[in-house]
């Protein structure tokens, strides 16, 4: 029961992706084209901007060197990382796959898992919290130009008016709910306090059916005979790529001489990726495309609760070697 308690996301997420295949057209049904999960992604965004803690902004500045370090780690070198890689491993992946890599890897790190297990590990919570939130901020923009440039870079170029699309997209669907929920949490951030968990659970719960609702219309696409050697090969690359990324985060920390508590905060801000902005940004940016986004969706299917797995391991060894406070 204790197990179900601490993860119970990610074996909803399993039972989401299941029912998704198995029950195609109730998750068709449930969409009504596009009306239901656009409403839930505006939901989750204006939820977040809720539970912002956006003033925790300007009482991080002081840490200059680990958010500079985090940022250019999760803008940078992640995607620098899958670009030099996929040229070596390209043959054993579909381009869809491919694709579906290039834009996991764009991708911020996520709003409150890095920050929950931050906190639980006795990180940097201050950290993890400026962290993550300027990620989410920056990525709203800068992870849409990066995937163009990785598409520019394999042939496939967006024209201009596709990429203003995307950004309009993005900004009724993520940056005005964000923004209106940041200013509702100006006015009563002691109610919403009070709340913060309810929400949270109504972020995860309208999270997972978007995600029932995206495999389930593109269902069909997972039937083709050559996938599962494919989606194998894939998910071995994408864990042992997590976990060089756990590594390269401690290495750096530590050759910056980083303390206990802001190593610990790297372990999860750097190499972690959000999966709201990620579902959001992947159904936004291919839109009217004649492009498998069931297939692009599958690495940050698989990569989402494969580093919630790791991440509770690191957490488990973290904890046994940590003094008890006082």
């Amino acid at each position: 029961m204790n197990f179900i308690r601490k993860h119970w996301f990610i074996l909803f997420l399993l039972a989401a992706l299941t029912l998704g295949l198995l029950f195609p057209s109730a998750g068709i049904a449930l969409s009504m084209g596009n009306i239901t999960p656009t409403v839930l992604i505006i939901a989750i965004f204006f939820i977040t901007g809720l539970t912002l803690p956006v003033e925790k902004l300007k009482s991080g500045l002081k840490e200059y060197r680990v958010h500079i370090f985090l940022q250019l780690f999760i803008f940078i070198v992640i995607p620098l990382y899958f670009f030099l890689t996929l040229h070596l491993f390209d043959k054993y992946f579909t381009d869809n796959l491919t694709i579906g890599i290039y834009a996991l890897a764009c991708l911020p790190t996520t709003v409150s898992s890095c920050i929950m297990f931050t906190q639980i590990s006795r990180g940097n919570v201050v950290t993890a919290i400026f962290n993550a939130t300027l990620a989410n901020i920056l990525g709203v923009v800068v992870s849409p130009i990066l995937l163009s440039l990785f598409l520019n870079t394999a042939g496939d170029a967006m024209a201009l008016e596709d990429i203003l699309r995307v950004f309009t997209g993005l900004g009724y669907k993520i940056i005005v709910p964000l923004i209106t929920g940041i200013i509702f949490h100006r006015f009563m951030p002691d109610i919403l306090s009070g709340i913060k968990g309810t929400l949270s659970l109504v972020s995860n719960i309208a999270l997972l059916i978007i995600i029932f609702m995206s495999f389930a219309k593109h269902t069909g696409e997972f039937s083709q005979t050559d996938l599962g050697q494919t989606v194998i090969a894939m998910c071995i690359y994408l864990a042992l790529s997590y976990l060089v990324f756990v590594v390269l985060s401690f290495g750096i920390s530590r050759t910056l001489g980083l303390d206990r508590e802001l190593t610990i905060t790297a372990l999860y801000v750097a190499p972690q990726k959000t999966m709201a902005l990620g579902l959001t940004l992947i159904t936004t940016f291919f839109a009217g495309k004649n492009i498998s986004i069931g297939l692009i969706l599958l690495p940050l299917l698989f990569y989402y609760p494969w580093q919630m797995i790791v991440s509770g391991v690191i957490r488990s060894i973290l904890i046994s070697r940590t003094p008890a406070r006082s």
